[in-house]
């Protein structure tokens, strides 16, 4: 059986995490998780993958790299990741949607932030084993307003992990 999984009402297994969300925000649409509008759905999407294809793996990468020149080149693409992040979360907040921010919706907790805030929080093991800093500047200005945001919310520090144990845990990435 795969992790994370979930048996629907009707008896069907659903995997992975992208799939659940989205099905549990279809279950519940008084949450208001997720746009009805399929253009703001199509936009909330593509926020997602850009995290998921741009951030994540270079999370990983960044640690997995054992070769000192590779690890800078990773830090590299992370943080060319989180610039893409920002500039989208930027585009968004221009929409009637966005509201200005400082969450996807505006102020309130939608399926972007609860398909991708419990990554940012590993940013601390590449930032103590491999010395990664986040610039605060302009290109990354909103991805650091959106942080500030959703981690303060309860959704989000009821359920964070704390920063020793996310360091400690993600050693055995290191090469």
């Amino acid at each position: 059986l795969k992790v994370p999984a979930l048996r629907t009402p009707s008896g069907d297994l659903l995997i992975e995490s992208l799939v659940i969300s989205e099905f549990v925000a279809d279950q519940f649409p008084e949450a208001h998780l997720q746009p009805t509008d399929a253009t703001e759905r199509a936009q909330l999407r593509l926020f997602v993958e850009i995290f998921a294809s741009k951030i994540i793996p270079n999370i990983y990468g960044s640690l997995l790299s054992a070769r000192a020149e590779d690890q800078e080149a990773k830090k590299e693409t992370l943080l060319a990741g989180i610039k893409a992040v920002s500039d989208e979360l930027a585009r968004q907040w221009e929409r009637p949607s966005g509201k200005g921010g400082p969450l996807w919706f505006g102020d309130r907790f939608s399926l972007a932030e609860i398909n991708t805030a419990s990554f940012v929080n590993q940013f601390v093991a590449v930032k103590v084993h491999r010395g990664l800093v986040i610039p605060q500047s302009e290109e990354y200005a909103a991805f650091h307003r959106w942080v500030d945001a959703f981690s303060q919310r309860p959704e989000y520090t009821q359920f964070s992990v704390p920063d020793d144990v996310v360091v400690e845990k993600l050693k055995k990435f290191l090469a």
